[in-house]
């Protein structure tokens, strides 16, 4: 069932006495883009011209009742306040509260109440201006070739809409245009509100890989919704998948099983009752993750959307502002505590190094400048046995403008647990600018226990810059092979104990 919200049709205010007139059909030549007026402007007609009657212009917008409320008894409405449909038999006096993603609806209606005259040459259009942009509403009632005629005592009518995107004031402007040259221009002003607040945190996951969380909260004051859908929409290129409590990742998915709860019913429904808040976690991925490709720091990761339901079936659709990877550190000064791998810093340098000019190369707050080169680990090693040494595969990587002649260090002095076996200097010659090389080190332990491997220097031979490393990866040494073996048995028991 669905009612109308008629809106009043004040006319231009009458210059005799400066008070509305009650006659929508006055004529006037005063236009005000503040208020609802109705502005009828005509031009002399010639006397062979045929006359044409003034036709009545009513707009209304089409809704759905709202469900009755205990807290807000109308005695006023024909039900009374016993009614479960609040209000459902009389036509509302404004146009309502009305969200953004919802479909606006209004009935247009040209009627001629002349007893005796046609209205003739008769033409409807109407157009939604939002905050920012104008939108044409065609309907069957605005023509340019074949203009309409009303006959006497009858009526013409149209439906037009419109899926509102913006939040803000807007006005839907109806212009009437009959006889000769005669018209008819009114201005309908409604609010269009938010019914969600949408917020997210995102967090890195590695080189290929954020986390983004999605808190939704209703704000609305009276209006439970029904969150039908919640899907992230990534670029071409990603994929993005809801991780949610349970096997499935659907969040469509509906609860059918005899064994479960009340709760999980409950929260299969996605009913937000005002002030109440959601939140959800969704994984962003690059499936083609490489050591040269990835996500980095400002690279775009989609939008999420969210699909809602009111109490009488009203559908509307909400999305969020673009989500971007957030940075690997701030962009200050080294962090001793920062692991390099995974964090996918050698991508986000290179996309600041992309993105820096010649013309400002002592911008010492830019990441490139910080490190012109980094050490990124390719696959390290998690576990190492004590007294065994191990092959690293390093990829060194110049970000800079200019080729560098560049040696790898590492330096006893800084490193504790697990320290390089054989040279710790190597020589790796020119690299140019924007060029890579892998290099092969070997490591031993010396002690049991979680370290870090750090110590990691980058030297130009050429200018003498130093480039320190962050700590390249964390690895835990084993005393023996049979304790690294006994604690891959006890963690693949305590995986299927999770599973189960």
């Amino acid at each position: 069932m669905a009612s109308a919200a008629p809106v009043s049709n004040p006319t231009a205010p009458n210059s005799n006495n400066n008070k509305p007139s009650k006659n929508s059909n006055v004529n006037s030549n005063t236009s005000s883009n503040n208020s609802n007026h109705s502005i009828h402007s005509s031009n002399s007609t010639h006397s062979n011209e045929p006359s044409s009657a003034t036709p009545t212009l009513k707009v209304m917008r089409l809704q759905s009742p709202s469900l009755h409320s205990r807290h807000n008894n109308n005695s006023s409405t024909v039900l009374g306040g016993s009614s479960m449909l609040h209000s459902a038999l009389l036509l509302p006096d404004s146009f309502g509260v009305i969200h953004v993603g919802e479909t606006f609806r209004a009935y247009l209606g040209a009627l001629n109440t002349s007893e005796e005259e046609d209205v003739t040459q008769l033409s409807v259009k109407a157009a939604l201006q939002t905050p920012t942009t104008r939108h044409l509403l065609p309907s069957k009632l605005d023509v340019e070739d074949q203009l309409l005629e009303i006959a006497p005592g009858k009526h013409l009518s149209a439906i037009v809409l419109k899926t509102l995107e913006e939040v803000g004031a807007h006005v839907l402007r109806v212009e009437v245009k009959y006889g000769n040259e005669k018209s008819i221009r009114k201005y309908y002003r409604f609010n269009v509100s938010s019914p969600l607040s949408i917020r997210e945190l995102t967090v890195r996951g590695g080189t290929d890989k954020c986390f983004v969380s999605i808190a939704i909260e209703n704000v609305t004051a009276t209006s439970p919704l029904i969150i039908d859908k919640a899907n992230f929409i990534p670029p071409m290129g990603l994929i993005a998948t809801r991780i949610s409590i349970g096997s499935s990742n659907n969040s469509n998915s509906s609860i059918e099983s005899n064994t479960s709860t009340a709760v999980q019913r409950y929260d299969a429904s996605g009913h937000l009752p005002p002030k109440a808040m959601f939140r959800y976690l969704f994984q962003v991925r690059n499936p083609n993750n490489s050591n040269t490709k990835g996500i980095a720091h400002k690279d775009e990761l989609g939008k999420a959307v969210f699909s809602w339901k009111k109490t009488m079936g009203e559908t509307g659709q909400l999305a969020s502002m673009s989500v971007k990877c957030p940075p690997s550190f701030p962009y200050t000064n080294i962090n001793p505590n920062f692991i390099i791998h995974g964090s996918g810093i050698s991508l986000d340098v290179a996309r600041d190094a992309s993105y820096s000019t010649d013309s400002n190369p002592s911008n010492t707050k830019s990441l490139s400048n910080i490190l012109p080169i980094t050490v990124e680990p390719i696959n390290p090693p998690q576990h190492l046995i004590l007294a065994q040494p191990q092959t690293l595969t390093l990829l060194i990587t110049n970000h800079s403008k200019k080729s560098k002649n560049l040696q790898l260090q590492f330096r006893m002095h800084f490193m504790s647990g697990a320290v390089i076996c054989g040279p710790s200097f190597l020589n790796l010659g020119v690299l140019k600018e924007n060029a890579s090389k892998q290099m092969n080190v070997r490591i031993v332990a010396l002690v049991a226990g979680l370290f870090k491997c750090q110590g990691c220097f980058v030297v130009d031979l050429d200018s003498g810059l130093e480039v320190p490393m962050m700590s390249l990866f964390q690895l835990f040494v084993y005393k023996h092979s049979d304790d690294y073996a006994l604690n891959a048995n006890n963690d693949k028991a305590l995986e299927n104990v999770i599973k189960v």
